[in-house]
């Protein structure tokens, strides 16, 4: 009796634990997919900065060429 309550709660112990392990698989896999998820949204929002500094920097360009085209206006108190 005492070695078949011995196998009895040996492989209990074991079946327990596998399954245990196999939910802690499956749960730090889920954490994994969430932090890549997280990571990947962090770069399309530093992408989107990147783009938008980016266009920033081209509309002070083309402003900055307009004033330069442009001659300023003439006042009319030289003219008379």
């Amino acid at each position: 009796p005492h070695l078949l309550n011995g196998l009895v709660v040996g492989i209990l112990i074991m079946v327990f634990s596998a399954w245990a392990g196999s939910k802690k698989a499956e749960e730090e896999e889920k954490i994994e997919k969430k932090e890549e998820v997280k990571e990947e949204e962090e770069v399309r929002e530093k992408e989107k900065e990147a783009e938008g500094k980016e266009e920033v920097k081209e509309e002070k360009k083309e402003t900055k060429k307009t004033k330069k085209k442009t001659p300023p206006p003439k006042s009319k108190e030289k003219n008379k």
